[in-house]
Formats: structure tokens, C-alpha cells, sequence
């Protein structure tokens, strides 16, 4: 069986930082946090797993497949959370997601419905009115919504709560016991990796530890 994630010798320059010689694979339910000083480059590496960004030189293989051999199908298995929201904030949470639905067949409105009862968000609410925390349960839940097969995070947890901090990762538990899903974040707090059950990877300079 093919794995969720495979990158193998992927190298990346922009201006002075340089992100090299980075070989990781991640099996499929499998839970990897990334960890490191700010600047070592956790970020970027989940840019470039998201396609925000691309590789120099490398690969990058999504359950077996480089980006290119079927695009649409991997990028509708994988869900991105950015460290910073990347969405139209004036819009309200249930408008933003009725705008994705009619881009994503798979997009599941009754589980976005579901998600936001549990993260207690009001749908109704522009989103620019949620505080920080609430705008990343918000993400999750779209993220979640998409139903993937890969959920990449980058500091999903920033702002958080620990109530919500618990919460969000009880929700990813719950969706997990019924689908195959392979995580991949970065974080600063050793309580993630833990309610994650996560593999650590330790990033610094560029590289992998």
C-alpha cells in the first residue's frame, strides 16, 4: 500500500534560507509533528507538501503520485491549514462554505454543520468577527469537511485554548476512528504531540535532525 507521504531529497531556496536534503515518509494514519526554533523551517516544508510553494529539486509523491499525474485527486485527498488564514474574512462562515461546496463535490456541508456545533461557532458570523482561536476551529472544520486522506497543519493550535486545544484534537480523533487520515503539523506545544499521539521530527537550518 502506497504511503500518505513520501518526500525524498526536496530542495528549496529563497533568498538566504535554504531548505535541503529533506527525505521523510509518512504512512498512511500515521501522526508526525514537526518540530524546531522558529526560522528552522517547519513552515516552509508544509508549504511546499501544500503546493503553496515549489521545490527546486525533489520529490514529492502523495499516496504514491507526484502532484502532476493527478492533481485534481490530490489535492481533493489533502487539506492545508496555513499558519495565517487564507480566506475571504468578510464573508460568513456559512456562506464561505457554500462558496467551496459548489467548487468540491466531496465538500460535506451536513459535517461542516456537525463541526461547527462542536467547536460551538456561530456560522452566521462574519468571519473577521471570530477571534483567533475561533478562526482556526474554523479552518479545521472546513478542512475536516473536505473529508481528506492527508491534513497538513501548521500551528493549528496558535491562539488556542487548552479547552479547545483538547477539543480540536478529540474532533480529528473522532473523525479518524472512521477514516484513514494521515497528519502532518508543526507546533511549539508538547501537549499537541501528545493528545496527537504523534512521531516527532526534528527540524533546525534547513534540515532534518
Amino acid at each position: 500500500m502506497a504511503k500518505a507521504l513520501e518526500i525524498t531529497n526536496l530542495y528549496y531556496k529563497q533568498g538566504n534560507f535554504v531548505l535541503r536534503d529533506i527525505n521523510l515518509d509518512i504512512e498512511e494514519n500515521e501522526a508526525v509533528a514537526i518540530i524546531g526554533k522558529s526560522g528552522a523551517g517547519k513552515s516552509t516544508l508544509l508549504r511546499l507538501i501544500g503546493n503553496a510553494v515549489v521545490a527546486d529539486a525533489g520529490v514529492i509523491k502523495y499516496f504514491g503520485k507526484e502532484m502532476y499525474e493527478d492533481e485534481r485527486q490530490t489535492r481533493g485527498d489533502m487539506s492545508v491549514i496555513f499558519d495565517e488564514s487564507n480566506f475571504n474574512t468578510e464573508l460568513k462562515g456559512i456562506r464561505l462554505a457554500k462558496e467551496i461546496k459548489r467548487f468540491e463535490a466531496d465538500f460535506s456541508l451536513d459535517r461542516f454543520h456537525e463541526y461547527m456545533k462542536k467547536f460551538e461557532l456561530d456560522e452566521n458570523m462574519r468571519i473577521r468577527f471570530y477571534s483567533k482561536g475561533m478562526q482556526r476551529k474554523y479552518a479545521l472544520a472546513l478542512a475536516l469537511s473536505r473529508k481528506p486522506k492527508l491534513l497538513i497543519m501548521d500551528e493549528v493550535t496558535s491562539g488556542v485554548d487548552e479547552n479547545s486545544r483538547n477539543r480540536m484534537w478529540e474532533v480529528i480523533a473522532e473523525y479518524k476512528k472512521s477514516n484513514t487520515l494521515a497528519i502532518i503539523f508543526t507546533t511549539h506545544h508538547l501537549e499537541d504531540i501528545k493528545l496527537a499521539k504523534a512521531r516527532t521530527v526534528t527540524f533546525d537550518r534547513g534540515g532534518i535532525l
